[in-house]
Order: C-alpha cells, then sequence, then structure tokens
C-alpha cells in the first residue's frame, strides 16, 4: 500500500513541476511568447541620385526571427525528452534537456527576409535559434518528467 501513496505523490509532484516549469518558460528573458508587432527601428539613407534605401538593424530580426519561431514544431523534441526518461530516469531528462542543440530557420522563412539586409538577417537567423532552443528545451523537459513518471511507474508495478 506505501507504494501507491509513493507514486501518488510523484504524480502530484510531477504535474506541478511541469506546470510551473510551463509558466517559466511561456516567459523567456521578460518578453511574452507573442509578443506584440515591434515598431521597425529603420534608418533611411537618400542617395544623391534621389533613390531611397531602408535598413533595418539587428534587433529588429531578431525580434521577428523569435516570433516565428513560435510556431516551431517540437513533438520530436517532446518524443526525445520521454525516451530519455522512460530509460534512464531523472538522469535522462537532464541528459536530454542539456544536449538540445537550436534549429535553423527554414529556407522559405529566410527567403522571406533576404532583402532586409545582412545584419537584419543575421539578427532574425540568432532570434529564430533561440527561441527554437527554448521550445525544444520546454518540450523534452516535459517528455522527459512524463517518461520518468512511466518509467517508475513500470518498476513499482
Amino acid at each position: 500500500m506505501p507504494i501507491h501513496s509513493l507514486i501518488v505523490a510523484l504524480v502530484i509532484s510531477v504535474m506541478a513541476t511541469t506546470a510551473g516549469a510551463s509558466a517559466r518558460f511561456g516567459i523567456d528573458n521578460g518578453l511574452p511568447d507573442n509578443p506584440p508587432p515591434t515598431v521597425v527601428a529603420q534608418a533611411i539613407m537618400q542617395a544623391a541620385d534621389g533613390t531611397t534605401t531602408v535598413i533595418y538593424s539587428y534587433s529588429d530580426g531578431f525580434a521577428q526571427g523569435r516570433q516565428a519561431a513560435n510556431s516551431h514544431p517540437t513533438g520530436g523534441a517532446f518524443a526525445g525528452g520521454f525516451a530519455w526518461g522512460g530509460l534512464l530516469g531523472l538522469i535522462g531528462t537532464g541528459v536530454g534537456y542539456f544536449t538540445t542543440g537550436s534549429a535553423e530557420p527554414p529556407g522559405e522563412t529566410l527567403m522571406m527576409v533576404r532583402d532586409k539586409g545582412s545584419d537584419f538577417q543575421r539578427g532574425f537567423i540568432d532570434g529564430y535559434k533561440e527561441r527554437s532552443k527554448s521550445k525544444a528545451r520546454g518540450a523534452k523537459l516535459g517528455g522527459g518528467l512524463l517518461g520518468t513518471l512511466a518509467f517508475l511507474v513500470l518498476i513499482s508495478a
């Protein structure tokens, strides 16, 4: 009978930890998941022939890259976390979490920003990588905790 009490306590603890982790991962570096559209800080240069050129900044690219990464899929990261947690318990969850890499933005997304300058593109890629890594880590943590729970239930049965 005490083993069932332990499992119930563990389930409640994991659920509380997962809820707290979800809340923490919802806000990263003080920026909400869906930030309001940024005002593009652009410099407008006027050439001697009267043509104007708009130059976009790195920070604008970074903000838009983070926003674009919100739609990055995380199902594979969740499955990988579940596998790590199921095979090695909490140690596997930690290994999966800390070995998570960042993802490159898709080619079609990069094609849409190619005309905004190299600073903007570099910021866009960096922002996309940072946000996609954050999302993947959250998914691996959730999957790892669930896999650990499954591991413990199988051991106790």
